[in-house]
């Protein structure tokens, strides 16, 4: 969005115009925190992607990998989506590339993320993956993100290859 406001400057003839767009831009994000965003696609993409973002703000991890792979869905494809939207790209063939590409985004994000959690004895990474590298008796936190960051990286590069395939 930053960029599309810059080019405001270079699109405009009169001061005018160029005052009303950005009247426009601080309108529209004003009704995005009102949860009343105009029906603007980028508008509405950054509404989306905003209440995602906040509900997410809890300190839990998530139970699954499915759970893990909606969450990226609906924020790192969003943003490509956006992305996509702001270049003018419509076809289903990129869509289905963002989102391959956001989902894997979110899960090497989360798993790069791993080491600074682990300082404040937080995991996030799915139980479900954490479960099944799990021996029996206690299990270290640190023994127990390394087993489970191969099953995480197997995952995040399944998502790697499908997309080049696909691309």
């Amino acid at each position: 969005m930053w960029n599309w406001l810059r080019q405001i400057k270079d699109s405009i003839t009169q001061k005018t115009t160029g005052l009303m767009r950005m009247q426009f831009w601080r309108k529209a994000v004003e009704d995005i925190y009102c949860d009343n965003p105009p029906h603007q696609p980028v508008a509405v993409a950054l509404w989306r992607v905003r209440y995602i973002f906040e509900k997410n703000l809890d300190d839990r991890a998530y139970r699954n990998i499915q759970e893990l792979e909606t969450y990226a869905e609906n924020t790192q494809s969003a943003l490509l989506y956006l992305t996509l939207e702001m270049l003018g790209v419509r076809d289903i063939h990129a869509d289905h590339a963002a989102s391959h590409i956001g989902k894997a985004q979110g899960i090497v994000t989360c798993l790069r993320a791993t080491p600074y959690h682990c300082t404040r004895r937080k995991v996030f990474l799915p139980m479900d993956i954490c479960m099944l590298v799990r021996e029996t008796g206690y299990l270290e936190l640190n023994n127990m993100v390394s087993n489970s960051a191969g099953k995480y990286c197997s995952l995040a590069y399944l998502y790697t290859v499908f997309t080049s395939a696909c691309c």
